[in-house]
């Protein structure tokens, strides 16, 4: 499936995939057990990128 979009110029747009991640907050701590969630992805901080994200905005 591709995915479009129609933004104005000034607009940013940014899409992470998570590959082989759970329920779970990426970069975080596991809560539960990973049987019941999925594991934890480890591809990058979602915090840190949220941070990054909107301090640049």
């Amino acid at each position: 499936m591709i995915e479009t979009a129609s933004c104005p110029s000034d607009v940013d747009v940014v899409r992470y995939a998570v590959t082989n991640g759970g329920h779970t907050w990426p970069g975080g701590h596991a809560r539960l057990p990973e049987v019941l969630v999925g594991p934890v992805g480890r591809q990058f901080d979602a915090a840190e990128t949220i941070w990054q994200f909107f301090a640049a905005h």
